[in-house]
């Protein structure tokens, strides 16, 4: 996935970065799921910029929670956390006997 928007970027922990990137040159079951995951952190914090309001007393998160594209992308990303996890599941015995 080549994806170079600053809210990419800013938006992917490290420890998925370099997950992602391991996955790239040794775990290939792995890839889809990382990148999707990564796009869906993208997509979480664009909506919480989105709909960042200075003017509210409330934080992003706060806003964010009252804010239905939020809950969905907040959903989406928890989604594609368990299909990451699935996968490292169901690859598990694969990758541990390499």
């Amino acid at each position: 996935m080549q994806n170079s928007s600053p809210t990419f970027e800013l938006s992917t922990p490290p420890h998925v970065g370099k997950a992602h990137g391991l996955a790239l040159l040794y775990f290939p079951n792995l890839v889809e799921p990382l990148s999707i995951y990564m796009a869906s952190l993208a997509s979480f914090y664009e909506s919480v910029i989105f709909v960042f309001d200075e003017q509210d007393p409330k934080n992003a998160g706060g806003q964010a929670m009252n804010d239905k594209g939020c809950q969905e992308a907040i959903s989406t990303l928890l989604k594609d956390r368990d299909y990451v996890m699935a996968a490292l599941k169901s690859n598990t015995e694969k990758y541990t006997k390499a």
